[in-house]
């Protein structure tokens, strides 16, 4: 009798583990949003709540009182949030023109302060217009950016016509977009693709996607703007990230921020 319950229990802790090791094993989530929809982006702070989600956020701007009562609420929620340049300039043109250092000085410190007049210290940034290269990385790296949200060249491309959605690689078959456990430990720039009509999304595709992605243990980076009921082309339904929220806990993946990458 001993031995069969303690067979039992052996049993249990083996079955208990493997299943917690299956649940860690699913992957992980990174939304990303750019741009002045601060407000928003707070009022959709429920759904997040919801399934237990952090995302990324980074608004340009000089960021106004207004607007840094918006991020430090984001920021207290867990969520991770970063500059994004005050004039939404391509990083690439402006340090070939003036340097790194007038980019730095003029675009993205002044961000930094504003930051930091609400006790938040940024980690992370998102490059606008996703242009950069790395030697600018590099560069904010040294400056205690650890992680940089550019985008992935042609992944969807534009076509409000529909004609050429046909030759549109599907999401689930879009490798250069998944990353490895190793890619993300080893890699500063995140390289995230566009969600929202103008990029052409079918979010049935984007949910096998999500699917994959948790299957190979797969780190995945979507990017957009706003998230509204009717946003812009470039800005995300929220009847979409309530589905993709809602797909990705399904499938046990990490819905995280970047200052929760490892």
């Amino acid at each position: 009798m001993k031995k069969t319950i303690i067979a039992f229990f052996v049993c249990l802790v083996t079955i208990v583990s493997m299943a917690a090791k299956d649940v860690q094993n699913r992957g992980r989530l990174c939304l990303t949003f750019d741009d002045c929809h601060w407000g928003g982006w707070v009022a959709v702070m429920p759904i997040f709540e919801k399934y237990n989600a952090k995302a990324s956020f980074f608004p340009h701007s000089a960021l106004s009182a207004g607007a840094l009562k918006c991020m430090k609420k984001l920021s207290d929620a867990g969520h991770t949030v970063g500059p994004h340049t005050v004039h939404h300039c391509k990083a690439t043109d402006y340090v070939k023109k003036k340097g790194f250092e007038a980019f730095w000085n003029d675009e993205v410190a002044p961000q930094m302060k504003a930051y930091a007049s609400v006790g938040i210290v940024p980690k992370a940034m998102a490059y606008p217009n996703n242009a950069s290269n790395p030697e600018i990385d590099a560069q904010l790296v040294k400056r205690g950016i650890k992680r940089l949200r550019g985008g992935l060249p042609k992944a969807r491309p534009h076509d409000p016509k529909g004609l050429k959605r046909a030759t549109l690689v599907p999401f689930e078959k879009l490798d250069a977009m998944y990353m490895t456990e190793e890619a993300v430990a080893t890699n500063h720039l995140m390289r995230g693709v566009g969600i929202g009509t103008f990029y052409n999304t079918d979010i049935e595709d984007l949910i096998k996607g999500i699917r994959r992605a948790a299957s190979n243990n797969e780190t995945m980076v979507l990017y957009s703007h706003d998230i509204q009921k009717k946003p812009s082309g470039i800005g995300m339904k929220t009847e979409w990230l309530e589905a993709i929220l809602k797909a990705a806990s399904e499938e046990g993946m990490a819905i995280v921020g970047f200052n929760d990458l490892p």
